[in-house]
């Protein structure tokens, strides 16, 4: 699955520890914990969606940092906790242990993923409500970061990626 570097193109996937790619993409009998070391000589970014689910340990994120060539990038997301169980209200405690964690991955920290849940006019009455609430939460972060939010579209059809 080689293919000619276009440069400032980054193409990976929203994961590197899928079973299935050993065949397709992992020789047989890549072992799980050599995963992100065969996925990153054949890609240079990935996102982590794992982070999603929790913060990782910080012995977990120098191990990507440690099993990654010079060059590769990481995007992970927001932990869910931040996005949709407290969609970005009172969550400076989580971010702030978030954003320690994963500056570790020191250069080779990419865009942090803002993905926010659907929010009805039950839960976000107005459009101007919502972008006040995210004025405030992106105030508060460090401006030396890089951010993204996948598109309205993405969102709506359940996509994980950017």
């Amino acid at each position: 699955m080689d293919f000619e570097p276009i440069p400032n193109l980054y193409l990976g996937a929203s994961s590197w520890s899928t079973e299935t790619w050993v065949g397709p993409l992992y020789p047989p009998g890549t072992s799980p914990a050599e995963f992100l070391s065969v996925y990153a000589s054949h890609y240079k970014t990935a996102e982590i969606d794992s982070t999603y689910y929790r913060i990782p340990s910080r012995k977990l994120v120098r191990g990507w940092y440690h099993r990654t060539p010079n060059g590769f990038i990481f995007a992970a997301k927001f932990p869910a906790d931040i996005t949709h169980k407290k969609v970005l209200i009172d969550c400076h405690r989580e971010t702030e242990e978030f954003l320690g964690v994963m500056e570790l991955l020191g250069d080779k920290l990419g865009p942090l993923l803002l993905q926010l849940p659907y929010l009805n006019q039950e839960v976000m009455p107005s459009a101007e409500e919502f972008l006040a609430r995210l004025a405030r939460f992106l105030e508060c972060l460090p401006k030396t970061q890089r951010y993204a939010m996948p598109s309205k579209s993405a969102t709506e059809s359940g996509s994980t990626s950017p």
